[in-house]
């Protein structure tokens, strides 16, 4: 929980978008985006919730490299995170107004609304934003899906008035730099999406540029790579929740054809 208020790490947006960073990801211009205030009339708080995801499957620096396999983000191997972690807001959402009433205004988004969820996560105390830009929570580490409820409740936050968020312990580690084979992490805590291989794979509408397919490998959807390398996962517990395990794909059975004599 934090006070939907202004943000220091969104005052750097500007700059970020003006160096070119965000590439064709449009909506990330949006002005709602500089603070959780302005994308809600009237806010007041903003609860942030987070959904471990990590699965208990070899990472992508882990599994030999096979020719014949494309990787797909560990992220993409279950069920729609959108609806997993909607459906849960939802329930929260019931249980807000059984406990509060109707006499007021709330929204939930995941990843769908002009809402800085990670920015919000570190300011309700749930971790801080690492080198690769990801949010690590110092238990979890980053396999985490992040969903925001903005409401015109007045709630207490989880951070005292005096206290700050979780401290930076990335310290002098750069292995997610260094391991990154597009040279995305243009400087630490700075990405530049365009050279991103998640971007490429994902938000690109056009073809990927030469100079990045041949170190992309073997990824296919998305990328892991910064975040399998880092320390903080290395310890990172799994989930329980099969509707992120990877899915299983059952091979069809041969055709049987009927035969006349």
């Amino acid at each position: 929980m934090a006070p939907a208020g202004d943000f220091l790490e969104l005052t750097h947006s500007d700059e970020w978008l003006a160096r070119g960073y965000a590439g064709e990801m449009r909506y990330l211009h949006d002005a709602r985006r500089r603070s959780p205030a302005a994308a809600m009339d009237d806010a007041r708080s903003i609860i942030v919730c987070a959904l471990n995801y990590n699965s208990p499957q070899p990472y992508s620096t882990e599994s030999p490299a096979d020719a014949a396999r494309g990787w797909i983000s560990r992220y993409a191997w279950g069920d729609d995170y959108h609806d997993v972690l909607g459906e849960k807001l939802e329930k929260l959402l019931t249980a807000m107004q059984q406990q509060f009433g109707s006499d007021f205004t709330a929204r939930a988004y995941v990843d769908t609304g002009p809402v800085a969820e990670r920015v919000a996560a570190k300011h309700a105390g749930l971790g801080w934003l690492a080198k690769n830009t990801c949010l690590i929570n110092a238990q979890l580490g980053s396999w985490l899906f992040l969903g925001v409820i903005l409401t015109t409740l007045e709630l207490a936050p989880s951070l005292a008035p005096n206290d700050s968020p979780p401290p930076d312990l990335c310290g002098n580690c750069r292995l997610c730099i260094d391991a990154c084979p597009t040279e995305a992490i243009v400087e630490p805590y700075v990405l530049d999406a365009r050279r991103c291989i998640s971007y490429l794979t994902i938000e690109l509408r056009g073809s990927i540029p030469e100079e990045f397919r041949a170190p992309m490998g073997r990824m296919i959807f998305g990328c892991d790579i910064c975040q399998d390398v880092c320390p903080w996962n290395r310890k990172a517990p799994a989930t329980s929740d099969s509707r992120f395990q990877p899915r299983k794909i059952e091979k069809p059975k041969a055709k049987v054809e009927n035969s006349q004599e």
